[in-house]
């Protein structure tokens, strides 16, 4: 799919090349680098995420995905990452409760970023 100013993002679109283009000023070699460096990082985010043993790590490792998604222009991921932050009150109003339901919503999540991570890195991997 082209891209236009006038035509915003599709949902299906992994990366927003104007976003990722203007965080590395148009630089191939930077672009080459930030992306291993996110490939590197991102995997350890999410790798955070499912071992996060309290609410305040599992926002933590969300938060750092988020801030890495949105300035790379994954916007999806950063969706996804947003919404997975502010997950962390879940599990933190219901640390004493039956986390079943709950843990499903995680699972889920976890899934999900996964599976958008794994669209962005195939998305780079194109390019780089």
């Amino acid at each position: 799919m082209t891209m236009t100013k006038t035509n915003p993002i599709a949902v299906h679109e992994a990366v927003d090349w104007d976003i990722f283009s203007r965080y590395t000023m148009g630089d191939r070699d930077l672009q080459r680098d930030v992306v291993q460096i996110f490939r590197t990082h991102s995997r350890e985010y999410l790798s955070d995420l499912k071992y996060a043993a309290d609410a305040k790590s599992w926002h933590f490792a969300a938060h750092k995905l988020k801030g890495t998604a949105r300035s790379l222009g994954a916007v999806n991921l950063d969706r996804l990452a947003t919404e997975a932050e502010a997950m962390d009150l879940v599990i933190h109003n219901r640390k004493h409760e039956d986390l079943t339901e709950d843990r499903v919503d995680l699972r889920v999540m976890l899934r999900d970023l996964e599976a958008e991570l794994q669209r962005v890195n195939m998305r780079f991997a194109e390019l780089f």
